[in-house]
């Protein structure tokens, strides 16, 4: 029920996220009405790992110990568009 729920709970609260998302694009004409344009995306630029929860089962052997990570690896998108 509302207010019954300690302000610090670990369940709730947990490290926020660190991406870095890159776009570069370069638009260059080709005749007045054709255009192409190329893109590279890079999503979490720094390749930072994302840590997921430590383990809370009690009793368990590895009770408190972080063996996850959450999210993707460094990515990089190439993408061209003609438009006419």
């Amino acid at each position: 029920t509302f207010s019954n729920e300690n302000r610090v709970d670990s369940t709730i609260r947990d490290s926020g996220v660190a991406n870095w998302d890159f776009t570069l694009s370069k638009n260059t004409p080709i005749t007045e009405r054709l255009n192409f344009e190329f893109k590279t995306e890079v999503f979490n630029l720094f390749n930072r790992t994302q840590f997921g929860d430590p383990n809370t089962q009690l009793g368990s052997q590895t009770f408190g110990v972080v063996s996850t990570t959450v999210g993707n690896p460094r990515l990089i998108q190439f993408a061209g568009r003609l438009t006419f």
